[in-house]
């Protein structure tokens, strides 16, 4: 499938640029031209398009092949989407546009519980276990101790800091 790009000046001659982008399963051909002689066209990996997008434009980009099969259900009034089911009657959702003000929600609190994880009380619980453990065991109190003998002792626990970037 190709996608044009049509660069829109009405001062310009009939010769105005355009691009195009041309994609298959695992790359993305990208190219210009204004009519009469191509720029030339770059091809790239899909997924590194696909991320520059993102970053780029600030935008979440979803493929359509990860979303979850719809099924009609209870005599086609209910659309079952994995765990998400819309009652096609009453419900104030029930359009295109409900639907992605839904979606819109839940995407906005998955991106926040990604960057904000929920702390897990007994993980706290057992990590305060941990540095008590690490503190008596040497009896020194914790402003004494010596900070990477602490994490040593923390890591050889089994506490993970989180993944750098």
């Amino acid at each position: 499938m190709t996608t044009r790009l049509h660069h829109h000046d009405p001062a310009e001659s009939t010769f105005a640029p355009y691009g195009h982008i041309e994609a298959d399963q695992d790359l993305v051909r990208v190219g210009t031209s204004n009519g009469l002689f191509t720029g030339g066209t770059v091809t790239v990996d899909r997924a590194e398009f696909l991320r520059a997008v993102e970053t780029e434009l600030n935008v979440i980009v979803i493929n359509r092949a990860d979303l979850p099969t719809v099924i009609d259900s209870r005599d086609e009034k209910e659309l079952l989407a994995g765990p998400i089911a819309l009652h096609l009657e009453g419900d104030e959702f029930a359009n295109p546009d409900g639907c992605r003000k839904v979606a819109a929600a839940y995407l906005a609190l998955a991106e926040h519980l990604e960057a904000h994880p929920p702390v897990d009380e007994a993980q706290v619980d057992a990590l305060t276990v941990a540095i008590e453990s690490a503190v008596d065991r040497d009896g020194v109190s914790l402003q004494e101790s010596h900070p990477r003998a602490l994490a040593h002792y923390l890591v050889q626990a089994g506490v993970r800091p989180p993944k750098a970037d």
